[in-house]
């Protein structure tokens, strides 16, 4: 007997809300960097500045506390892609599995012994 229609489906709908999250993901994560790279442009240099002049530290803490902020968010952005796309892995390897395994057991209930 194969997978039943219920489980199929289930895992089809399952699949697919983790692609359509890994999807969300990835074009926030775009927006955000490209959005954080507009607003640290204009900061560029400060750091320099600061150290060498001890003019713009103000501008200087602030593209550093930006760029921290950045990176935590990078960081939860790959990770969230990562576990989904090892979900979507891992689900697609259990239902071989039990595919295989169904059609096995079909198939030696139908042969005589």
């Amino acid at each position: 007997m194969e997978l039943s229609l219920w489980l199929r489906r289930w895992w089809l709908n399952l699949t697919l809300v983790a692609l359509v999250a890994i999807a969300a993901i990835s074009i926030t994560a775009v927006v955000d960097h490209s959005h954080k790279n507009a607003v640290v442009r204009p900061l560029y240099g400060a750091g320099w500045f600061c150290a060498h002049k001890g003019r713009r530290c103000v501008d200087a803490r602030r593209a550093d506390s930006i760029q921290a902020r950045w990176h935590t968010r990078e960081k939860i952005y790959r990770n969230s892609f990562t576990l989904l796309a090892g979900a979507i892995v891992t689900l697609g390897i259990l239902r071989l599995v039990l595919s295989a395994r169904t059609r096995d057991a079909d198939r030696s209930r139908r042969e005589p012994t």
